[in-house]
């Protein structure tokens, strides 16, 4: 009988919103830790990767109950799509701090500028999209309130213009990156340009669940 009830569990939306809080958590650990390698002291590797377990569980509650449920307003794919993509960002935050703790050095004053304008607008985007996550969970419980439904959330399109600011701001960062070369050794120009492809693939990702919840919303 036990096993019937089951079936008719609890909406896995709370626990998305549950799922981008924590990867939230593990982005501004990113930010911290960043801050202190630019100071010249050594990432802390032990608290992210914890958090991002975290993230990580809360995935898999979400994945038990979309298998063991029959109840869902909106199609399983898209919310198992939407939480695969949030778990990107956080494991983007990660790889990046867990990519910095292989090299310490001075940064340029023109790249560590560049880079701290990539890190402000991708701040401002995971804000935007949380904003939208809220909103979207919120009239999802209401089952998609008509008037929810009639007009897409200005948050997604703000989150493609951030998205949009961080490739620009990437793009500086390598051209002067490789128009100073004969500053840095090929081992430093490799390291700063992986390093700005993994920043770079966090706001991808945020706008890439952006683009997710604005198909859930349309169809």
């Amino acid at each position: 009988m036990w096993g019937f009830f089951k079936l008719f569990r609890k909406s896995p939306m709370g626990l998305l919103v549950d799922h981008f809080i924590v990867t939230k958590e593990v982005y501004f650990l990113c930010t911290k830790n960043y801050g202190k390698w630019k100071d010249g002291e050594e990432v802390s590797i032990k608290q992210i990767d914890e958090t991002e377990h975290r993230a990580d569980e809360i995935k898999q509650q979400i994945n038990e109950i979309i298998t063991s449920s029959l109840m869902s307003s909106i199609r399983k794919e898209d919310i198992l799509s939407l939480v695969k993509t949030q778990d990107c960002i956080a494991d983007a935050a990660e790889d990046v701090i867990k990519y910095l703790d292989f090299k310490l050095f001075k940064l340029d004053p023109k790249l560590e500028k560049i880079l701290d304008n990539i890190f402000e607008v991708t701040t401002k985007a995971i804000l935007e999209y949380e904003r939208l996550l809220m909103g979207f969970c919120q009239y999802q419980r209401a089952n998609f309130a008509p008037r929810y439904k009639k007009k897409i959330p200005k948050e997604v399109a703000t989150v493609a213009k951030y998205e949009k600011e961080v490739d620009d701001l990437a793009h500086s960062f390598g051209k002067l990156i490789f128009n100073m070369e004969d500053k840095f050794s090929p081992v430093k120009i490799f390291f700063l340009s992986k390093l700005i492809t993994l920043i770079d693939r966090i706001t991808d990702n945020l706008e890439n669940g952006a683009d997710r919840i604005k198909r859930m919303i349309a169809k």
